[in-house]
């Protein structure tokens, strides 16, 4: 080794293995029951998780209330939890719409005008309608008062029932014409027939429509009551009415003058006398006949009648007497009337002198 030569040549060899980085993940993963195997790249199930502890139950809201501004809701599982945060501000009201289908506001509802169809079970304070949602119930109003107002808007039937004529000769047939109407209003017919006829109105006639229908009154009759009867519901009350018409006949009456003296019995004696007849209920008569040498005549109903000629009274002798100084002597006689089967009892008043004069007023009563 030489001193003067401080260096030295080390001639060394050095190996260098190659560096390997390899990373380990997780290539997938598999649910058996509540378990997960998880696989890794190097080796199959490396590691699992246990899932038994968790409920696999599921909780959702089955409803929910809310009152000053707090929700409050509940889940299936009996549970509540609640919101709040809501505004109970007034001018967050609501303040207007429509309500479709059955509505209940729980809170109340207050609003400046509501429309609707039908309401029930309204307050009546303040309102100033008459009837209420409910049939029958009517607003401020006690029961005496309901039922003067409905009687002052009620309308009623109207009924009527004539006949013509009302009179007529008896011993005669006469044709008389019954008229009538049948007005229902607000109530209901429940029948209607025309007695002793039997002429049924209803239910064809009672529409309010004017009608008439003809009949034949006997010749024998005196008089003969005619009557509308019939019936109708007023509020679901039956009621029962009639409505009447009266025909009536009269004998027959003469006044005239005719140079015969004799009373006569039947009809055609009377009627070939020649005398102005008379039908009527009153024996007051009254004429002024011109006579050439006739007897003044009067064929009456009445028994004690009075007679005036120029406004002064006569004398009159008793019945069936002729007592030769009386003006008129009174006989009573059974007259068969024009139908040859019906008879009434009249009286002839005849002048005892015949008289010959124009101009002169005779009156009977």
């Amino acid at each position: 080794m030489s001193c003067a030569n401080n260096s030295s040549n080390v001639n060394e060899t050095f190996i260098i293995e190659p560096f390997v980085a390899e990373d380990i993940y997780t290539t997938s993963a598999t649910l058996i029951g509540k378990t997960i195997y998880f696989d890794r790249i190097d080796i199959l199930s490396a590691y699992t998780a246990d899932l038994s502890s968790f409920s696999t139950t599921d909780i959702y809201v089955t409803g929910g209330t809310y009152s000053n501004g707090i929700a409050t809701f509940k889940n299936n599982s009996g549970g509540t939890f609640s919101v709040t945060g809501f505004s109970t501000s007034t001018a967050t009201a609501f303040t207007g719409g429509t309500v479709t289908g059955a509505t209940i506001f729980t809170g109340g509802l207050t609003a400046n005008t509501i429309s609707a169809t039908t309401y029930q079970n309204v307050a009546h304070s303040g309102t100033t309608g008459l009837q209420g949602g409910i049939v029958g119930e009517y607003y401020h109003l006690t029961a005496s008062q309901q039922s003067r107002v409905l009687n002052l808007i009620y309308s009623g039937q109207v009924t009527t029932f004539s006949i013509a004529p009302t009179t007529a000769e008896r011993g005669t047939a006469t044709t008389v014409t019954a008229s009538y109407r049948m007005i229902a209003g607000d109530d209901i017919y429940t029948g209607a027939t025309i007695n002793p006829l039997g002429y049924n109105l209803y239910p064809d006639f009672t529409d309010g429509t004017p009608r008439t229908t003809g009949f034949t009154q006997a010749a024998s009759a005196s008089t003969t009551t005619y009557t509308l009867n019939y019936g109708y519901t007023r509020n679901g009350v039956g009621n029962a009415a009639a409505a009447t018409a009266t025909f009536t006949t009269y004998l027959p009456q003469w006044c005239g003058v005719n140079v015969a003296f004799s009373a006569v019995t039947n009809y055609a004696a009377v009627s070939a006398l020649g005398l102005t007849k008379i039908v009527s209920s009153s024996a007051s008569q009254s004429m002024t006949p011109i006579a050439n040498n006739q007897y003044i005549w009067f064929i009456s109903n009445k028994s004690n009648a009075t007679i005036t000629q120029g406004g002064l009274p006569t004398a009159i002798s008793s019945l069936n007497v002729e007592d030769g100084v009386s003006d008129f002597y009174l006989k009573s006689f059974t007259l068969t009337l024009a139908n040859g089967i019906t008879t009434g009892a009249l009286y002839t008043y005849i002048s005892r002198q015949s008289k010959t004069l124009t101009g002169v007023l005779y009156t009977i009563a």
